[in-house]
């Protein structure tokens, strides 16, 4: 076990594929906690603002809307797929309720 350790630790190209792994997971997940955020604005009795609190991502959607370039500097690889995916759900849930029997 410590063997391969040492061996992930000497190859660069394992540490980077690791790192671009990882990247990707969190990419995906704050895609998806962005599509449950956008479609909590469009659902009665759930709350964007409230998922975004449990994800943890309130206070950087904040900061966004309150200083756009400041923020886009600090947070944006979290904000981009947050708001990808809040713009995807929002209009997901929002086409399925305009036009209930297209999707």
């Amino acid at each position: 076990m410590a063997k391969k350790k040492s061996v992930e630790k000497s190859n660069p190209e394992c540490r980077r594929s690791l790192t671009d792994r990882s990247e990707l997971q969190k990419f995906v997940l704050h895609l998806l906690q962005g599509t449950m955020i956008g479609i909590g604005a469009v659902l009665p009795g759930i709350s964007g603002g409230v998922l975004s609190v449990v994800f943890g991502i309130y206070e950087p959607i904040m900061a966004f809307l309150s200083n756009p370039r400041e923020a886009l500097s600090q947070y944006g690889r979290l904000l981009l797929p947050v708001l990808l995916g809040a713009a995807g759900g929002f209009l997901l849930s929002a086409c399925d309720r305009i036009f209930p029997d297209t999707l």
